[in-house]
């Protein structure tokens, strides 16, 4: 088992993403996890993000489950991460929207104050 400390994940059926804190730069610990998880029945693929710390799990959901997946690493306590609803996306896209339109009104301005 794992540390103690609680590992984030972000899960819908056939996809789960896990957060390892001590996968950060460590390949061997992603080619130990990679290695545990290709017994498990049902794994499609997995990729080892050693910048972030996570595990990116495809399984078939007609073979296997999160917590088998969850049980092969080790991780017996998770906690969930909260998923963005709609409209906190659409107001993400509108700031987005927002801010590009400022830039394109503000460079042009900028560029004529330098010269």
């Amino acid at each position: 088992m794992r540390d103690e400390m609680t590992h984030h994940v972000h899960h819908v059926p056939g996809r789960l993403r896990i957060r390892i804190p001590e996968l950060k730069r460590n390949s061997e610990e992603a080619r130990v996890l990679t290695k545990a998880l290709s017994r498990v029945s049902g794994i499609q693929s997995v990729e080892a993000n050693l910048l972030t710390g996570s595990l990116l799990v495809h399984y078939d959901p007609s073979v296997s489950n999160a917590a088998a997946v969850l049980s092969a690493v080790g991780i017996e306590r998770v906690s969930e991460e909260p998923s963005r609803t709609s409209s906190t996306r659409f107001q993400e896209k509108v700031g987005d929207a927002m801010l590009w339109y400022a830039l394109e009104k503000a460079v042009p301005l900028v560029i004529s104050a330098l010269l």
